[in-house]
């Protein structure tokens, strides 16, 4: 005779919550709204069409490329912001959040990249 505090409870915070999945960005439909070339790194905003998670921005950071070069990719395969070893396609390095201090972050992250 007593109380279990290990029974099973039938508690609204015991119940699963449904876990709403972001979508993939579409690598079509996306435009670059900043860029920063710094050195042999670029530094890439871009605007995904259909995301929902920062307004479905994100900074994503090239090596060996030019902002000519990825503008060229959006417009033929598109810019997945996901990394791949493909080498159909430009894949990002790094990602950072799209705001003032990931895009601060990105900066750092070249400028000590350029001394290595």
């Amino acid at each position: 005779m007593g109380c279990s505090i290990f029974k099973a409870s039938s508690s609204s915070y015991d119940q699963p919550k449904e876990v709403k999945k972001a979508p993939n960005p579409d690598p079509k439909k996306c435009q670059i709204t900043n860029h920063k070339q710094i050195g042999y790194l670029l530094i890439v905003v871009v605007k995904y069409d259909g995301c929902n998670t920062f307004e479905g921005s994100k900074v994503l950071v090239y090596t060996h490329v030019g902002i000519e070069t990825i503008a060229s990719q959006l417009n033929t395969v598109g810019l997945d912001p996901h990394f791949s070893e493909n080498k159909k396609y430009h894949s990002p390095v790094a990602r950072f959040r799209p705001d003032s201090y990931g895009m601060e972050m990105a900066i750092r992250f070249c400028n000590a990249n350029l001394v290595l």
